[in-house]
């Protein structure tokens, strides 16, 4: 074995918008992507593919702009030599 266990559920929870809660249900996804085997078994990966999309077209979207450099530093003054 390999220490694994399995438990029920012991709890009911009831949400604020007054339903019940799934247990082991987790955030939807803002974008959802079909993950097919065929296409991960053939070296590609559909989710970051689409997340690689979105942030390239948000950053066309919303350039942003480099703030200047800042000052150079001034020179140490001379001092003793060691």
């Amino acid at each position: 074995m390999d220490g694994g266990y399995i438990t029920r559920p012991e709890f009911a929870m009831y949400g604020l918008d007054s339903k019940w809660l799934i247990e082991n249900h987790g955030v939807q996804p803002d974008i959802v992507v079909e993950n097919r085997p065929e296409q991960v078994v053939s070296g590609k990966d559909p989710q970051l593919e689409k997340a690689i999309e979105v942030v390239m077209k948000s950053i066309q979207d919303n350039p942003k702009i480099l703030p200047p450099p800042p000052p150079p530093l001034p020179a140490y003054p001379p001092g003793p030599a060691m």
